[in-house]
């Protein structure tokens, strides 16, 4: 024991150590040790005698044999046998974190460092020492406590021979440094060491490659090693090379007992200097793009940033509930962003610490994250195999960033991510051996790299953006090229034209239509080989019954012949002819093959939540993860694709589906059906036949040229097919019931011919009269013929005098209706019947090319009320409504992305309840994309006795420049009183990008 004797130990004198090194000697010495009792008995007596030269005199003396070389033997190590109870039993409780009862046990300086008024540790005297008393509960207090599991009496037998052995600290631990109490193991056979971490010099001359303990330097041009560093504590998980070439930055430490990180000169040579602040593993380490800073995360949950001059901590940021993977710092340094197991990422002030926002939207560990080049987006991915791409805004305040895009990227966790120095590419690597290479413009678009060996465990791109280097678990590295999938991402565009909509029947080179020739269907033809053929356009009468089949069902075969590109409508009529039939139509090759229309490619997933949804539902469609999921885009579930019409307004809500109101619609000729309660669902993509797709890690659906029911829900359970020809040639289309059913009563008219766009609109006015200083709703119904989706524009002419309209109104492109008001000042007087007469609306569309004008009906009647119950006006915060005056329409400005926030306010006559505005339409004839944010379960309202309210307007990220008027509506209510509806005066809202919009305010002019 004498010869365990440590620095600690040395500078206590003649003191305990003396009388420790006394106690043991007398306690374990044979006769003729007692002579070194002598010496040191002596020696004591001399004040300050040196260590050293007791040391001499004892250790020929013992011989290292007798007594003493038994107890060395038997010695116990600290790092190997003690420590491990500690972290058994103790740490959890006694640890820098919680600390309880000012007690830190982690450490071997740490359990002496807690001396009380009674010792903790008493060298060479167990029963003397406080943490033995406790252990064996024969002090005040019991340790671990009553409901905890306890020691053991060997382990607490084994504590007992350590204190009675000096309570020495290991020998290999006499630096200080915590040190893993784990065998070595030495491997079967030798392998190469797996790549940690790679970093590649900006001069692209030098590729630092870390493996275990040590970190290798590599020539880039030769492939040589010229320099390796060999004495880091263990794993190495990142490394980076600082902005400027000259500093190499490496994250280390030991798992589970401390974190360190070393800055390097760039060729390794010199160790600058060590930051060691963490207590567990550091993760990753970066510079700050001035060199002044350095920033470290661990697993412990903390983000360390240090002043690289002289190695002080400046601040510790903690926030975030589990390790923290990923750091990187925004290209002018003045945010820190965190990727965490806690599943979010957080951007933080760097300056001050503070948290700027978090990113929640993840549904599992967050392992990377990263910066555009451009500081446009903040870039994230994890365990849900997904990338995220945020707007960022927060880059001096707290901000919401709004999610932008999310991509289901891998089938395996994502783990590294970098940008081409261009920022016009993103590579992302994953679990699964898989490498992509994504455009970052809208991040829709990739390319698979070469499948890798391993997983991909480093990375890093040239400054060209050319190359990548690629480190392996497998202990491989290589460089790759990517110049040529770079290239021939730049020139891939996305062909979905003819995929998209049924608007594309409505194409440029429709032909002209003729009167179908009307014949009768003609038995036998319900075999492939029977199918009748058809001259088109062509009208048929025919019915799912064939004479004597009493077994199996009849189908009827028609053939047909089509040129390459040729669009044809089948339609069947059979529910308005009191026919039992339940229609389906399919189209197939001459050979009998069924013909892909489309395939439709799953980039998110989700479920339905809460309720099931019956085949009608338009509305309340809750899904898993809706956050991620943007107005227009296709959702999947079951053979039905539908499209997402507005989001979800309130705790209480779910996405309304296209067209709005009715009954949805659905897309590629699919049809509605009922879902589940947890059924699932995906959002997709359409490409055409014969696209190359790059996996995603979800289905790919076919989409064939088959109806059940009519997509646009205008004919029940008939059914309307469009069809483009693939190539020219022979096709067969076949009706039945979708039941199997047949008989006499299955009767049906089969129209083919070609799409003929058109439209009808209509106008409706519940009110017909209009308060004098107000305003009543109409609502513009489009009636889209043969997939016409294009815009449509309703003018209103000759008004009254006093009288004036919000008009022009757009149908917009795809929607079904529009609204206006027409609003009276405070001076009109009612108008007569001729005044009415001289009304003129009409609508205006280009169908091919050409103008196509209709005159509508409406308005034949218009009658004035004095006395209205409220008078409603929209402002922009700061202003006021004169409710007598005639002013001009307010006008406001937004931003795609953006939310803004106006005033309602009304002026009330004899009517003090509560005014009521609506939920999900309370915003009418808001540009699609944009709608009033944060109602509530009890939608926009004017609390009773109260005047006014403040709302939100929030725009979608995607939503065109445009100029749009829009009003809100007091509904008619019980709970307010209100006998009649009441609109305000028209709002104009501009939409303009912010470059526009950051110097506009909201206005009344």
């Amino acid at each position: 024991m004498i010869g365990k004797l440590n620095a600690k130990q040395v500078l206590k004198g003649e003191g305990v150590v003396m009388q420790d090194m006394r106690r043991q000697v007398r306690h374990r010495c044979s006769k003729q040790e007692r002579v070194a009792d002598w010496i040191l008995q002596s020696v004591s007596r001399v004040p300050q005698a040196p260590v050293v030269k007791i040391l001499t005199l004892l250790v020929p003396l013992l011989g290292f044999s007798g007594g003493v070389g038994n107890a060395a033997a038997d010695a116990i190590d600290f790092d190997r046998q003690i420590a491990p109870l500690f972290t058994k039993y103790c740490v959890a409780c006694h640890n820098s974190e919680d600390r309880e009862g000012d007690l830190l046990l982690e450490t071997y300086n740490d359990l002496m460092s807690s001396q009380r008024d009674h010792p903790l540790v008493v060298a060479g005297e167990a029963e003397a020492s406080q943490l033995l008393r406790v252990l064996n509960g024969t002090a005040d207090i019991k340790m671990p406590p009553e409901d905890q599991p306890g020691l053991t009496q060997q382990e607490i037998g084994l504590i007992r021979q350590w204190l009675d052995q000096g309570a020495l600290n290991s020998p290999e631990s006499s630096s200080g440094a915590p040190r893993l109490g784990v065998p070595r193991i030495q491997p079967a056979r030798e392998q190469l060491a797996a790549v940690t971490a790679l970093a590649l010099s900006p001069d692209g001359q030098t590729l630092a490659i870390a493996r275990f303990g040590r970190i290798e330097f590599i020539e880039s041009v030769l492939q040589e090693k010229f320099r390796s560093i060999d004495d880091l504590p263990g794993k190495i998980n990142a490394l980076s090379y600082s902005p400027d070439g000259s500093q190499l930055v490496a994250a280390t430490g030991i798992t589970g007992l401390y974190g360190r990180t070393d800055l390097y000169t760039a060729s390794g040579d010199k160790l600058l200097r060590s930051f060691v602040g963490h207590h567990d593993i550091v993760a990753d380490a970066e510079l700050s793009p001035d060199g002044e800073l350095l920033a470290s995360c661990s697993y412990d949950h903390k983000i360390i940033v240090w002043r690289v001059r002289d190695g002080r901590k400046l601040r510790e940021i903690t926030g975030h509930n589990g390790a923290v993977f990923d750091i990187e710092f925004s290209p002018d340094g003045a945010v820190l962003a965190s990727a965490s197991a806690d599943e979010t990422v957080k951007l933080w002030n760097v300056a001050s610490g503070q948290r700027l926002d978090t990113l929640s939207q993840p549904q599992a560990e967050q392992y990377v994250v990263g910066f555009s080049p451009d500081s446009r987006f903040v870039v994230a991915g994890g365990g849900d195999n997904r990338i995220r791409v945020w707007e960022f805004h927060s880059k001096e305040k707290p901000q919401i960033n709004p999610l932008r895009y999310t991509r289901f990227a891998h089938e395996g966790a994502l783990i590294g991510l970098g940008f081409s120095p261009d920022g016009t590419n993103l590579v992302s690597t994953a679990e699964d051996f898989s490498m992509k290479l994504w455009e970052t413009e809208t991040f829709s678009r990739s390319t698979l790299l070469a499948r890798q060996p391993d997983v991909v465990s480093g990375l890093a791109l040239s400054e060209s953006g050319d190359q990548l280097v690629v480190g392996r678990l497998n202990g491989t590295w290589e460089t790759v090229s990517i110049q040529s999938e770079r290239q021939a991402l730049r020139e891939r565009i996305a062909d979905v034209q003819a995929t998209t909509t049924p608007s594309q029947v409505a194409g440029e080179t429709e032909l002209p239509e003729t009167p179908p020739d009307s014949v009768e269907e003609v038995e036998p033809n319900d075999l492939f080989a029977q199918a009748m053929a058809l001259e088109l356009p062509a009208l048929v009468h025919g019915k799912i019954f064939a004479p004597g089949e009493d077994v199996k069902p009849d189908l009827d075969f028609y053939r047909f012949s089509a040129k390459s590109g040729e669009r044809l409508l089948f339609e069947i009529r059979a529910a308005d002819k009191e026919s039992l039939l339940d229609s389906h139509l399919e189209v197939l090759r001459e050979d009998g093959s069924r013909i892909e229309r489309v395939f439709l490619q799953a980039v998110r997933d989700s479920y339905y939540t809460f309720i099931a949804i019956n085949s009608d539902a338009v509305d309340g469609q809750r899904l898993h993860n809706w956050e991620e999921m943007e107005l227009n885009e296709l959702l999947y579930a079951k053979g039905e694709v539908c499209k997402l019409w507005l989001y979800p307004n309130g705790p209480d809500a779910g996405f309304t589906m296209y067209p709005g109101e009715g009954k949805r619609f659905t897309y590629f000729d699919t049809s509605a059906i009922t879902h589940a309660l947890n059924e699932t669902c995906f959002i997709v993509e359409p490409h055409p036949p014969g696209a190359e797709l790059v996996p995603t890690g979800l289905p790919v659906f076919p989409i064939y040229f088959e109806n059940d029911d009519d997509a646009m829900r205008e004919l029940g359970s008939d059914s309307r097919l469009y069809f483009t020809a693939p190539q020219s040639g022979n096709y067969v289309v076949r009706v039945t019931d979708v039941r199997g059913f047949g008989g006499q009563q299955y009767h049906y008219d089969l129209t083919v011919r070609h799409p003929q766009p058109d439209f009808e609109v209509t106008v409706e006015m519940d009110e017909q009269s209009i308060s004098a200083g107000g305003a009543g709703e109409f609502t513009l119904r489009a009636k889209r013929v043969d997939g016409f989706e294009g815009e449509i524009h309703v003018d209103v002419r000759e008004l009254p005098a006093g009288f004036f309209a919000s008009a022009p109104i757009a149908i917009q492109e795809g929607q079904t209706f529009a609204r206006g008001v027409i609003r009276a000042v405070s001076s009109a007087v009612s108008p007569s019947a001729d005044d009415c007469s001289r009304i003129s609306v009409t609508a205006v569309a280009t169908i091919k090319n050409q103008t196509v004008e209709k005159r509508l009906a409406a308005f034949e009647r218009l009658e004035l009320v004095k006395t209205p119950e409220v008078l409603i006006r929209v402002v922009s915060n700061g202003s006021s409504p004169d409710f007598k005056s005639d002013d001009l329409p307010t006008e406001l400005f937004i931003a795609p992305g953006e939310t803004i926030s106006a005033r309602v306010i009304v002026q009330r006559h004899d009517m003090e309840n509560v005014v009521l505005f609506g939920r999900d339409d309370s915003g009418r004839n808001l540009p699609h994309g944009v709608h009033v944010d944060n109602v509530g379960l009890n939608g926009l309202m004017i609390r009773a006795n109260e005047n006014e309210r403040e709302f939100f307007l929030t725009a979608a990220k995607w939503i065109p420049e445009t100029t749009r008027m829009f009003h809100l509506k007091a509904n008619k209510d019980k709970r307010s009183g209100i006998d009649r509806e009441e609109a305000c005066w028209p709002v104009i809202l501009h939409v303009r990008k912010p470059v526009l919009a950051d110097n506009q305010s909201a206005k009344t002019p």
